[in-house]
């Protein structure tokens, strides 16, 4: 096992990292860190990071055509979430994303546009 603050350390493969998980309790203090998310990924067995395609940038999930909508019918986040059965935080999530892919910075914003995303026929 090596120290993770060897300087001459390398990451821990998954045949350590498996074993320092079925150890005592601070086991995994022992393993040197991966040296890169690729690393990581591999050793947790993920595949690569999804990149996304930019020609979708702007297309909205179903769930953030619905949160639109209401915002855009001027409801607060509260009422949305209430209408949705959802946290008002999930709703402020969802309206950050949508504003990051439509490129605009408030819900005025986003009325505006309301029919140019065809948002008005949403209930």
């Amino acid at each position: 096992m090596r120290c993770a603050f060897n300087s001459r350390s390398t990451a821990a493969g998954p045949r350590e990292m498996s074993s320092a998980l079925h150890r005592p309790h601070g086991a995994l203090w022992s393993l040197a860190p991966p040296e890169s998310a690729s690393q990581a990924r591999r050793v947790t067995g993920e595949g690569p990071a999804r990149r996304r395609d930019p020609s979708t940038a702007r297309d909205l999930t179903s769930q953030e055509i619905q949160v639109a909508a209401f915002v855009a019918k001027g409801m607060t986040n509260r009422e949305v979430a209430a209408q949705l059965f959802l946290s008002p935080r999930t709703i402020d999530y969802h309206l950050r994303s949508i504003f990051a892919k439509l490129g605009i910075t408030s819900p005025t914003e986003l009325a505006a546009m309301s029919d140019e995303l065809a948002l008005s026929g949403t209930d």
